[in-house]
């Protein structure tokens, strides 16, 4: 179970993690000043978003199974404990 939690608080760290590196990616590509344009729809930034998107909902997809691991876990030792002494 305590596997679980660090899953868990792994996959929220990763998710913070990607988004702030994203974010700062694409803000950096849209104040290159050589450019001299908005880049907000070129396909790179594009790109960067839909990678920041796809990344984000797969492991938010992933923690929500986790999470549903763990109440189904903890559920499941409070119903039925287990003695495991021999």
């Amino acid at each position: 179970m305590t596997m679980l939690r660090t899953y868990v608080v792994n996959g929220i760290v990763v998710t913070v993690a990607t988004a702030v590196v994203l974010a700062t990616f694409s803000l950096l590509v849209r104040n290159n000043p050589r450019l001299r344009r908005h880049l907000a729809t070129t396909p790179l930034t594009l790109m960067c978003g839909i990678a920041g998107a796809v990344t984000l909902v797969v492991t938010l997809m992933i923690l929500a199974v986790l999470i549903a691991v763990l109440l189904v876990a903890v559920t499941v030792t409070a119903w039925f404990p287990l003695d495991l002494t021999f």
